[in-house]
C-alpha cells in the first residue's frame, strides 16, 4: 500500500480568499517590466537586469503577487527592449488602464545623462548608441509625459533599478554607464511628482549606483533582490498577511543599505501615496480578518449575498447587538467609573507640570556617525552619541559607520576652509533644520567638542551625516 501523499489543506481556501479580494479591490493589476543585460554595445552589459526582470513577472502571476493577467503584462528584456519598444509601451500599453487599476512601472537597466547635454537624461535600450545616446536612447521625459498625458490610472507603483554601470570581472557590480548618476537620481525624483499617487522606490541616491552579485539570491541586482524578498512576506512587518507599497519601500531601503555597507541607499519619492497600498499577499496567513475590515456596512453588502442564497435578512441583529453593548457600558460607567471621579472631585490631586520635550524633528530620519576604522576613541565616542539619540529616535534610524582614512579624503574631511578640524554635521541642503537641531542637542552634550554645520549641495534624502575628527 503506498504512502499516502500529504495533502496542503489551505490551499484552496486562500485562493478563493484572494478571489474575493481581488474583486472587493474592483479593479485590474497592469504592468511594464523592462531588464536588459545584453546591449548592442557590449561594453554595457549586465548580469542580472534580465533575470530581475524574469522574477518579477513570474511573482507578479502568482496570485499572492497579485495573480496579474499574463496579457496586461508588457515585458521588454534584452533585445526586445528597444528605444521603439519601450516608447510603444509608454504610449499605448498605458493608455489600456482603466482610472480605478493598478499600474506597475520596473527598469532594470543603465540610466545616464547626455555626455554633451548633462541636464537632458535618457534610459540606456538595447540599441543605444554610445556615440548618439541624445539620438538612439529613451529620453526619461518620455515616463514623465506618458504618466501625466497616456495613463488614467491613479494608482501607480514605480520601481528604477536603472543607476547601473557594466559588471566589474572578479567582484560585486555597479550598475552605472557612466560615473556621475545625480541626473539620473534627481530625474526619477521628478518623474514622482508627475500626478498624484505615483509611488516611487529608486535604487540608490545621487551620486551613487546599484550594485549585482550572484550572492544575492543566486544573481540578482540587490535591490531587485530585497524588492522579490519583500514582496514574498519578508516586508510583512505587521504580521498581518498583506504586504503594502510602505512596508515593502522601507523594508528594501533598509536591507539594501545593509548589504552594501552603506554605499547604495535606496530613495522614497518625495510625493503622497497611499502607503497602506496592497502589494502583495503571503498565502500562509488567513485573510479574513483583512477582509472583514475593509468589507462594506452589514446591510449593504451581506445581506444582498443572503438574498442571493435564499437566505433570510437579520436586519435587527446588529442594532440589538448595539443596544445591549450600551447597557453594558452604561453599568460600568454608573458602577466603577463614577466613584471615582465623584472622589477625584472631592479630593483635588495635585497635577505635576510636565517636563519639557525637544521637538522630535528627526524621528523619520536618519543619523549617519562616520569615524576612523580602528580608532577606539572615536567609536567610544559614536556609542555614546548613538545612545543619546536612541531614546528618542531608534536605533534602526541610526548608523555607526567605521570608514578608512582614504574615505574621508575622498570626501575632503576635515573641511581644508577650517584652520582647526572640529567635528561636521553634513547635510542635504532642504534638511537644514534637522542639522541645527543635531547641533544643539550635541553642543550641549558634549560641550567641550565644536561641531558645526556643513551642507553638502542639491543631494537628496531625509538624513544628517556626522563625521568625527580624528
Amino acid at each position: 500500500m503506498s504512502e499516502q501523499q500529504p495533502t496542503n489543506r489551505r490551499a484552496e481556501p486562500i485562493i478563493s480568499e484572494l478571489e474575493l479580494y481581488s474583486e472587493y479591490r474592483k479593479c485590474d493589476r497592469w504592468a511594464i517590466i523592462v531588464g536588459i543585460s545584453r546591449y548592442r554595445y557590449h561594453g554595457w552589459n549586465l548580469r542580472y537586469a534580465d533575470r530581475d526582470a524574469e522574477e518579477l513577472q513570474n511573482l507578479l502571476l502568482t496570485p499572492s503577487g497579485g495573480n496579474f493577467k499574463k496579457e496586461f503584462i508588457c515585458k521588454l528584456t534584452n533585445e526586445e527592449a528597444t528605444t521603439g519598444n519601450i516608447t510603444r509601451a509608454l504610449r499605448a500599453f498605458l493608455k489600456k488602464p482603466a482610472r480605478e487599476d493598478l499600474v506597475v512601472i520596473y527598469f532594470a537597466c543603465h540610466g545616464a545623462p547626455d555626455f554633451d547635454r548633462p541636464g537632458n537624461v535618457y534610459l540606456l535600450t538595447h540599441d543605444t548608441a554610445p556615440g548618439d545616446i541624445a539620438g538612439t536612447a529613451l529620453p526619461m521625459r518620455e515616463i514623465d509625459l506618458s504618466l501625466k498625458e497616456n495613463l488614467l490610472a491613479e494608482k501607480v507603483i514605480v520601481l528604477a533599478d536603472t543607476c547601473h554601470s557594466a559588471a566589474i570581472a572578479g567582484g560585486i557590480g555597479r550598475r552605472s554607464a557612466v560615473d556621475d548618476s545625480t541626473f539620473v537620481n534627481c530625474y526619477l525624483q521628478a518623474v514622482s511628482k508627475a500626478r498624484g499617487g505615483i509611488a516611487l522606490l529608486t535604487s540608490a541616491e545621487a551620486n551613487e549606483v546599484s550594485f549585482e552579485d550572484a550572492k544575492w539570491g543566486g544573481g540578482h541586482g540587490v535591490f531587485t533582490y530585497y524588492l522579490l524578498e519583500g514582496m514574498r512576506g519578508a516586508a510583512d512587518r505587521d504580521k498581518n498577511g498583506i504586504v503594502t507599497v510602505g512596508e515593502l519601500f522601507e523594508y528594501v531601503r533598509d536591507n539594501v543599505k545593509r548589504a552594501t555597507d552603506h554605499r547604495q541607499h535606496p530613495l522614497i519619492g518625495a510625493n503622497s501615496y497611499d502607503r497602506s497600498m496592497p502589494v502583495s499577499i503571503i498565502p500562509s496567513t488567513e485573510l479574513s480578518n483583512i477582509l472583514r475590515n475593509e468589507q462594506q456596512p452589514y446591510t449593504e453588502f451581506h445581506l444582498k449575498d443572503e438574498a442571493k442564497e435564499g437566505q433570510p435578512k437579520n436586519v435587527k441583529l446588529p442594532k440589538l447587538k448595539l443596544i445591549g453593548l450600551s447597557l453594558f457600558f452604561a453599568i460600568i460607567v454608573m458602577t466603577i467609573v463614577y466613584p471615582i471621579l465623584t472622589n477625584i472631585y472631592q479630593h483635588p490631586q495635585v497635577i505635576p507640570t510636565p517636563t519639557y520635550v525637544e521637538p522630535q524633528i528627526l524621528t523619520d530620519y536618519e543619523i549617519r556617525i562616520y569615524f576612523i576604522k580602528n580608532r577606539a576613541d572615536l567609536e567610544i565616542k559614536a556609542k555614546k552619541i548613538k545612545e543619546l539619540f536612541s531614546k528618542t529616535f531608534g536605533d534602526k534610524n541610526i548608523f555607526l559607520i567605521p570608514k578608512e582614512q582614504e574615505f574621508f579624503d575622498k570626501y575632503a574631511f576635515p573641511n581644508p576652509d577650517i584652520n582647526t578640524p572640529i567635528n561636521e554635521i553634513r547635510y542635504p541642503s532642504k534638511n537644514e533644520e534637522a542639522a541645527k537641531y543635531l547641533e544643539k542637542i550635541l553642543q550641549n552634550k558634549f560641550p567641550s567638542d565644536s561641531f558645526q554645520i556643513l551642507p553638502i549641495g542639491s543631494a537628496s534624502g531625509k538624513y544628517v551625516s556626522l563625521f568625527l575628527k580624528p
